[in-house]
């Protein structure tokens, strides 16, 4: 629903842009009520979504996981003599750990993926400033 909402959008103000440049101003209130009307939906459909209490947070689970896998590879904690492949693998229940396996993946992939949103507001904040300096 909310992709065809999204393409609505897109060849509804793809149109007016070509077609009323001069009504530039109106285009831009036309689509801020639009972003009003689809909130307004969004709270009164509120009572027939599924919701769910909160049991934690990842953030402090992962948190945790690094943590303990840093301590182990400081300690150099072998469990049954079986080499983990990396680092954070010493946190995993197979290698001795308390976390299962698909969290200390995740983290791995958290971990992975990290460098390139860091390189991002890197580039962005440089970009801003070479931008601002002409």
């Amino acid at each position: 629903m909310r992709h065809l909402g999204y393409l609505i959008a897109v060849i509804v103000f793809t149109f007016q842009q070509e077609q009323f440049k001069q009504y530039s101003f109106s285009i831009y209130i036309m689509s801020a009520s639009f972003m009003f009307l689809a909130l307004a939906l969004f709270v009164l459909g509120r009572n027939s979504y599924t919701t769910f209490p909160p049991i934690g947070s990842f953030l402090v689970d992962y948190c945790k996981i690094i943590w303990y896998a840093l301590r182990c590879l400081v300690c150099r904690q072998m469990a049954r003599g079986v080499q983990p492949e990396t680092w954070l693998d010493r946190s995993k229940r197979i290698f001795g750990g308390p976390f299962f396996d698909m969290q200390v993946e995740d983290v791995k992939v958290l971990l992975k993926t990290l460098p390139i949103f860091l390189v991002t507001v890197v580039f962005w904040g440089i970009s801003y400033q070479v931008k601002c300096s002409i």
